[in-house]
């Protein structure tokens, strides 16, 4: 019976010996995975800023806001305003991140339980949401995985020219974005992000959301660029400028968004498994504690019937 304990020990100890080698590699890869996410963000917060500077400059030389898909439709001169709205989910290709898949679902599940199936349509970016939201019955009207390596803004072209079809033929009238921000290594929070009707104060918003509020990159926040730095001397004119720089920030507000929350998901997955290496370094103490104290009592055992066995073979012999 103790022999058999300790060869359950044996194999507990082992086991947990190669869980903590996989959390640890797990771990250290999403350390480097955050930290190439967040200077590609910090990147592309420069150039934000720089291309929400120059839009603000178009916009004061155009008299009146301009007749495009991106801006509100009643700014838009439309009549026929759409009432559908389209929530887009962007969760997990894979597991091992703790909590963060469910919270961005139970957001996602709270803002549709009010509305018709006919109100809404879902997409879904991540293996996660897609398998979440099929099991629940939802019929997404777009899936995309694979996209928690997006790194360039080519990456995601498919998914920016399907809302660009869509918000063009006037189907919704607002287009939500359902993500996890990236606060700290720490802390990320379920935001919602209206993505259409367009606006300067969203994409102002997100810029500054980029930069972490604790740890590092955190003091980047006093760094923008300089206001009205340039004069611009824009050709042919600021009216036909204007509809291709603005659907240039549309696409780059997604791409900031898709970002951010893989810098979320990296974060969530290091700290996931931080705390499991830690939980399995405890128990590995605990069992090797117990293996020690069987061993020494099988030692002690061997010993006594070993003294206890000479003594009698010396009595025998006297």
């Amino acid at each position: 019976m103790k022999q058999t304990s300790s060869r359950s020990l044996k194999r507990k100890i082992k086991s947990l010996a190669s869980f903590q080698k996989m959390t640890r590699s797990i771990s250290l890869t999403a350390a480097v995975k955050l930290r190439r996410v967040q200077m590609k963000m910090l990147k592309a917060r420069f150039l934000g800023y720089e291309l929400l500077l120059f839009l603000k400059e178009l916009l004061k030389r155009n008299n009146n806001l301009p007749n495009h898909y991106l801006f509100n439709q009643a700014a838009a001169g439309r009549a026929d305003l759409a009432k559908k709205i389209l929530v887009i989910v962007i969760a997990s290709d894979r597991g091992l991140a703790g909590s963060f898949d469910l919270n961005i679902f139970r957001q996602a599940e709270s803002i549709i339980a009010d509305l018709d199936k006919s109100q809404f349509d879902l997409g879904l970016i991540g293996r996660k949401a897609k398998n979440h939201f099929k099991k629940r019955g939802f019929e997404p009207i777009f899936a995309f995985e694979h996209f928690e390596n997006v790194i360039t803004k080519s990456d995601i072209t498919e998914l920016i020219e399907f809302l660009k079809r869509a918000l063009i033929k006037n189907i919704y009238s607002r287009v939500a974005v359902i993500y996890n921000n990236f606060y700290s290594v720490l802390k990320q929070k379920v935001e919602v992000v209206d993505l259409y009707p367009f606006s300067f104060e969203t994409f102002d918003r997100q810029l500054e959301n980029i930069i972490p509020r604790q740890g590092m990159f955190s003091d980047q926040t006093k760094v923008k660029p300089a206001v009205g730095r340039f004069e611009y001397l824009i050709e042919p004119s600021p009216e036909k400028v204007l509809p291709t720089v603005l659907e240039l920030a549309f696409s780059y507000l997604i791409y900031l968004i898709i970002l951010e929350a893989n810098s979320a998901e990296q974060a969530a997955r290091l700290i996931t498994m931080q705390r499991a290496f830690e939980n399995a370094s405890e128990m590995m103490f605990e069992t090797k504690l117990v293996y020690n104290k069987l061993r020494q009592g099988q030692i002690t055992r061997e010993l006594l019937e070993i003294i206890s066995g000479s003594s009698q073979l010396i009595n025998d012999l006297v």
